[in-house]
C-alpha cells in the first residue's frame, strides 16, 4: 500500500462521502476530546483526533459507524456511544451487551462491525493500531490486515472505488404496509424519507446479505430535489437497513 498523508486521507474521506451522498455530524470540540483523553490517561492518535474535530463526531468510515465522541446517534453505530459510555462498558468487560470480555484500558472503542465484532483503536500508539474483538468467540485479534487506522480507512475506500466493497449512505428503516409490501423508506438520522415505487432482489451471487434493487420516489444523492430513482438497500442490525445513494439510475 502506498502511504499516503493524514492530509490525503482526510480529503479521501470527505470526498467519499461527498460522491456518496452521506450527510456527516459537525465536528466534535476540542473539549469532549480532552475530557476523554482525561478518562483514558492516552492522548488520542493524531489522525483520529483530526477526523473528530475536522471532518466529522463519528460517522467518517466508509461503513458510517465509527462512533461519535458527543451523542447517542443510530445511523452511524447502530445506537452506540457516544466513545465515552462505550469506553467505561468495554474496560468493565462489557464489550458486547450479551458477552464479558475485559478490553484493556489502551484500547478505545471504535466501530460497532456488526454481530458480535467490534473495532478498537490503541491510543498507545501514535498511528493508532486497529484490533478487532469478536466477543462472542471471545478472542482479540492483531493485527488486522491493515495495522493502523489510516491503512484501514484506505483500504476499505479503495475497496469501494473498485468495485469489491459495498458503498453504504445511510442508515435507515423500512416501513411496510399491513400485508408487509414496503411502502417507504426512512432515514433514521435526518427526517428524509422515500416513497417505495417498485423493489427488485439485487443480483448479489455468493453473497451472505440480501440486497434488494429499490426504485423510490425521494430525495436524490447531494441534493433535495426530488426525483424517482434506484438505490441499494442491505439489512445491517436490529431491523435497520444500509441504503447506497450512489446506485447507478438504473433498474436491475
Amino acid at each position: 500500500m502506498c502511504v499516503v498523508t493524514e492530509e490525503e486521507i482526510i480529503t479521501r474521506i470527505r470526498e467519499f462521502h461527498f460522491v456518496a451522498g452521506t450527510d456527516l455530524p459537525a465536528p466534535a470540540t476540542e473539549a469532549v476530546v480532552e475530557e476523554l483523553e482525561a478518562v483514558v490517561g492516552l492522548a488520542m492518535p493524531p489522525l483520529l483526533k483530526r477526523l473528530y474535530l475536522e471532518v466529522s463526531d463519528g460517522g467518517f468510515n466508509d461503513w458510517g459507524n465509527a462512533y461519535p465522541l458527543t451523542r447517542e446517534d443510530e445511523r452511524c453505530c447502530y445506537g452506540h456511544g457516544p466513545v465515552l459510555q462505550e469506553y467505561l462498558w468495554s474496560v468493565k468487560g462489557k464489550v458486547d451487551p450479551d458477552e464479558t470480555l475485559p478490553v484493556p484500558g489502551f484500547l478505545v472503542p471504535f466501530a460497532h462491525m456488526g454481530c458480535s465484532i467490534y473495532h478498537f483503536v490503541d491510543w498507545s500508539t501514535p498511528e493508532g493500531r486497529v484490533w478487532a474483538i469478536d466477543a462472542d468467540a471471545g478472542h482479540y485479534q492483531l493485527p488486522l490486515p491493515w495495522p493502523t487506522l489510516g491503512e484501514q480507512l484506505v483500504n476499505d475506500m479503495d475497496k469501494v472505488a473498485s468495485g469489491s466493497g459495498q458503498r453504504r449512505g445511510r442508515l435507515v428503516h423500512v416501513l411496510a404496509d399491513p400485508n408487509g409490501n414496503p411502502i417507504e423508506i426512512q432515514s433514521a438520522h435526518d427526517g428524509k424519507s422515500w416513497t417505495v415505487i417498485d423493489l427488485r432482489r439485487h443480483p448479489t451471487a455468493g453473497s451472505p446479505w440480501p440486497a434488494w434493487s429499490v426504485r423510490v420516489n425521494g430525495p436524490a444523492p447531494r441534493s433535495t430535489e426530488y426525483t424517482e430513482h434506484t438505490v441499494t438497500i442491505t439489512p445491517h442490525s436490529r431491523g435497520r437497513w444500509w441504503m447506497d445513494l450512489a446506485s447507478p439510475d438504473s433498474w436491475l
